[in-house]
């Protein structure tokens, strides 16, 4: 607590776009993931744009981002390929330069949005059904002289696919930066070992299935068992693993 400002992802941005204007800055995560499209928020009671109108980001990635942060880094590399056509990203791009393809969504616009709540209401069916789609179509919504594109989203990964993203050297230790300040969330996670991805749930209350999606990818057993033996090695370990965690606890009950 204290240590993070709120809406961090504008406020880490624009810091950055003032420091060095000339290098582009990708946002990603849950507030980004989430925000990428008009949305109310809380803290203001309001309707806010994109997060890429407020924050000046270049790119936003949505949903979790192994994939299409790989893709990126390709594409950085090789200046003949577009960055624009990466699946599960989103970008602005000005309205009068923006060309519509076939079978595009079109949302109702931020400014529909904001003169008639179920036009944003209606613009929450296409936006949560094309997240779950494995072949999903291109969303746009225009806001201002803008227009925000949102690319399809990647497939689910695979069973070795996910294995290969947990499998990594992970330190599984907050920044250095919280060295001697107790974080309640990590308390909760410290020996916890994450079995598999997304929820068919799609609480109301809950952010899973609107950030991970709601295809299940599993872990392999030799890959939890893995990692369940880096938890046991770990300086100050207890004896238990605290929660082999899924999604929803009830989800296959």
């Amino acid at each position: 607590a204290g240590f993070r400002p709120d809406y961090a992802v504008e406020t880490y941005t624009r810091i950055l776009k003032r420091l060095y204007p000339r290098t582009p800055v990708v946002v990603g995560g849950i507030e980004a993931s989430l925000r990428r499209l008009t949305h109310y928020d809380y803290w203001q009671d309001a309707l806010k744009p994109s997060i890429l109108v407020d924050s000046g980001a270049d790119l936003l990635i949505y949903g979790m981002g192994e994939k299409p942060v790989v893709e990126l880094i390709r594409r950085f590399n090789d200046k003949r390929l577009s960055l624009n056509t990466i699946p599960q990203i989103a970008y602005l791009c000005k309205t009068t330069d923006f060309i519509s393809e076939e079978g595009d969504i079109r949302l109702f616009s931020h400014a529909e949005c904001l003169k008639d709540k179920k036009k944003q209401a209606a613009n929450f069916r296409p936006i949560e059904e094309e997240s779950n789609k494995y072949t999903a179509s291109r969303i746009t919504q225009e806001v201002d002289n803008m227009t925000v594109v949102v690319n399809p989203p990647y497939p689910p990964l695979t069973e070795a696919e996910l294995d290969r993203s947990y499998d990594l050297p992970y330190t599984r230790l907050p920044h250095p930066k919280y060295k001697g300040k107790r974080i309640p969330a990590y308390d909760m996670i410290k020996f916890s070992v994450n079995i598999h991805r997304g929820c068919f749930g799609g609480c109301a209350f809950c952010t899973i299935s609107a950030h991970q999606g709601k295809f299940i990818s599993s872990r392999s057993q030799k890959s939890i068992v893995n990692e369940a033996k880096v938890v046991a090695q770990m300086s100050d370990f207890k004896g238990y693993i605290s929660d082999l965690g899924v999604p929803s606890a009830n989800m296959f009950d």
